[in-house]
């Protein structure tokens, strides 16, 4: 399973409404993220800025198809991208500045085993 780690700066006065957004986040969109082949997806608050792990078999073409989807797309657009300073261009299939993974526990277990 492949990993997406990534980070968003949220203004700092609409984190409230970042959080409240994600805590209430549309039933069928969560259907949506799972029908194109996102097996989890974490965001994780630290003051303002959000980080986000996405899992998934081919990420980058989960990713790809978000946009195919013109409601979620729109409510991305509309409701996460005027909360945030800055963001990756993950809806219209952009990169993303990464963060590096410098730890996986299953990975290293598994090496360990295969020795």
């Amino acid at each position: 399973m492949e990993t997406l780690c990534y980070v968003m700066k949220i203004k700092k006065d609409k984190v409230k409404e970042y959080i409240e957004l994600h805590e209430n986040f549309p039933e069928e969109f969560l259907q949506y993220e799972r029908e194109i082949g996102l097996r989890d997806n974490y965001v994780h608050i630290y003051n303002n800025i959000a980080i986000v792990f996405k899992f998934g078999n081919n990420i980058r073409k989960s990713l790809n198809k978000i946009n195919k989807n013109k409601a979620f797309a729109k409510w991305i657009e509309d409701k996460i991208f005027p909360l945030l300073e800055e963001y990756p261009d993950v809806v219209k299939g952009g990169k993303v500045d990464e963060l590096q993974c410098v730890f996986n526990l299953n990975k290293q277990l598994a090496e360990t085993v295969d020795k």
